[in-house]
């Protein structure tokens, strides 16, 4: 059981993390944990909702925390489950969560607090700060995008604007319910937690919360980032289709009178005399100089 049951002695209780999908851990929880069965249920969901629920004399707690293994995506969040009563906390999970692993160095150091309530705290912190540092780094890239799209750089791949919109949807999917699930924890009266623990998860709910606007902030000026970027390309788009649009009406003129000239009829002027090319020409000129004084007379150049 050493790998899938991990035991951390408190000065006032005990921290038991499990790896929920192994044999001896599930083993623990329903013959040794004394729990009811619907908290052990709750222990080994496979993706479960952030939510607080109060049960008996203990809090059931599911939160998640973002994803900063190798390979994966910070907004596929890990889901930690939690049980906490007044003599111990149980967590679980499989995929590897940071934000544990450092709570767990501190245990082994005897760094964690005296009581399962100050893991809790503990833990709750760890997880809202790394988030808080993926939001940091998510408005850094926005910056630079902005930047970007304000120096006039239209040639900028959108598509690193839309994944980075995605990636603030997905994240704010998950940090909207994990708000209420601490909000709940403030609300509701714990009779074994003194007044100065319950500042540190209001403290924690908050920053949650400040998170959150964050997130809705930068998802804001993502999209305005996007009608900006659209708008300087529709701009340039237009400023191309106008200046091809007065080339088109300047050689429109002098293609008429080209190709009428250049009919093979009989009749044409000028066709028996040397000269008449070059009278052609300067017609021409005297053509295309009217039009420039017409279109510059009109403010279109």
């Amino acid at each position: 059981m050493r790998d899938a049951v991990h035991r951390y002695a408190l000065t006032r209780g005990e921290w038991i993390h499990l790896d929920y999908r192994k044999e001896e851990a599930r083993h623990w929880l329903t013959e040794e944990s004394g729990l009811d069965p619907v908290v052990i249920r709750a222990l080994q969901l496979k993706d479960p909702r952030p939510r607080t629920h109060f049960q008996g004399g203990g809090i059931l707690i599911s939160l998640r925390g973002v994803n900063l293994n190798a390979g994966s995506e910070p907004n596929d969040m890990v889901g930690v489950r939690i049980w906490i009563d007044k003599k111990r906390i149980i967590t679980s999970n499989h995929r590897k969560l940071h934000s544990v692993k450092d709570v767990t160095l501190l245990a082994e150091e005897g760094r964690a607090g005296q009581t399962p309530f100050d893991v809790f705290i503990l833990l709750c912190q760890r997880l809202v700060s790394r988030i808080d540092d993926v939001i940091d780094k998510y408005e850094e890239s926005l910056l630079d995008l902005e930047t970007e799209v304000l120096n006039g750089k239209s040639s900028l791949d959108r598509s690193e604007l839309m994944l980075l919109r995605q990636q603030l949807i997905l994240l704010r999917r998950y940090v909207t319910p994990q708000r209420e699930a601490l909000a709940r924890l403030v609300i509701e009266p714990i009779p074994w937690v003194d007044a100065k623990k319950m500042l540190h998860i209001r403290e924690v709910s908050d920053h949650q919360i400040r998170i959150l606007e964050n997130i809705d902030a930068l998802r804001e000026r993502a999209v305005i980032t996007h009608e900006e970027l659209v708008s300087r390309v529709s701009d340039q788009l237009n400023n191309r289709l106008y200046r091809l649009s007065i080339i088109s009406a300047i050689f429109l003129p002098l293609g008429f009178l080209t190709g009428l000239l250049g009919v093979n009829l009989g009749g044409i002027p000028g066709a028996q005399s040397g000269i008449a090319f070059l009278f052609f020409i300067v017609l021409l000129l005297i053509v295309l100089s009217f039009q420039l004084l017409f279109f510059r007379w009109k403010k279109w150049l």
